[in-house]
């Protein structure tokens, strides 16, 4: 009967431990499973993570060559509006001095009556001329007016691109 006892004993010792075991054996069963999940996780995030730098790295890009496009059309433009200020240099003393001749024709129009027609037609065609350059001076200060806020704009715009520009390469520098 001891002996039984003494069986009965080692079964249950045998039994508890085995319980026990299962029991450590469920729990890093768990446990693993648990960092399986948390791998996938990681390397899920991880492959975002690449794939949005890729996709900053293209904008950055793009971004970077719609600066230089912009920066080279303000070029041409400041180029176009300086030859624009030369040609207007140009035309004002011309129109000054049609103007100037258009006063004299018309005091020697007085003095010569004589010469009415001859001098009728002179001045009726350098009337024409002076007309032409008066359109032609209305039209570049429109033109210069035009490109000068055109220049703005453009100006602005690449202000505004340098600080997209800024704020990717700052949100890239904290990644």
């Amino acid at each position: 009967m001891a002996q039984l006892r003494e069986i009965e004993l080692g079964t249950e010792q045998t039994r508890q431990a085995r319980t026990a075991a299962n029991d450590a054996f469920n729990q890093v069963q768990a446990r693993y499973y648990s960092s399986g999940a948390e791998i996938a996780r990681l390397e899920q995030a991880i492959q975002h993570a690449k794939d949005r730098q890729q996709l900053l790295e293209q904008e950055l890009e793009r971004l970077g060559q719609d600066l230089a496009r912009a920066e080279d059309q303000t070029v041409a433009d400041e180029q176009a509006c300086a030859s624009l200020k030369t040609e207007i240099e140009h035309l004002i003393p011309q129109h000054g001095r049609a103007s100037g001749e258009e006063r004299k024709a018309g005091a020697r129009l007085l003095a010569q009556e004589a010469q009415l027609q001859t001098l009728q037609t002179a001045l009726d065609i350098h009337g024409e001329e002076a007309t032409q350059l008066s359109r032609a001076e209305s039209a570049e200060g429109a033109r210069v007016q035009h490109l000068s806020q055109s220049l703005g704009a453009t100006r602005e715009r690449l202000r505004g691109l340098r600080s997209d520009l800024s704020a990717l390469a700052s949100a890239e520098a904290n990644r």
